[in-house]
């Protein structure tokens, strides 16, 4: 994301005594970051783990596998149909070659793919 401009700050973990803090500001909001190298059910349960930290957390997932879009989108999906309370903006890389950004609204109005 700093290569693209943007002013990104890791924050330290852990914080405060049971305090969560997010993994970085960047821009001034917080993300946190999710690297995906496995199977699509890890999708699943990385954007999840993400998202009990904080349900308003913003997301950023760089997918370093062969995992396609729709999956991807399918899984995130799942996760939001179950927790009707997550909210924030959702950032999508894929190898660091196409990165779309998103947020949980553009997932509940369309089910599938524009």
């Amino acid at each position: 994301m700093s290569r693209q401009g943007n002013s990104v700050y890791l924050t330290p973990e852990p914080g405060r005594y049971k305090e969560r803090v997010p993994d970085a500001i960047v821009n001034g909001v917080p993300f946190e970051f999710r690297n995906i190298t496995g199977k699509n059910r890890q999708v699943e349960q990385e954007f999840s783990d993400a998202k009990t930290k904080d349900k308003a957390a913003n997301v950023f997932m760089n997918i370093d596998s062969d995992i396609e879009i729709r999956e991807v989108w399918r899984r995130i999906v799942m996760v939001l149909e179950r927790h009707p309370d997550y909210t924030g903006k959702i950032v999508v890389s894929f190898q660091g070659k196409s990165t779309y950004f998103l947020d949980t609204g553009i997932f509940r109005e369309k089910k599938s793919l524009p």
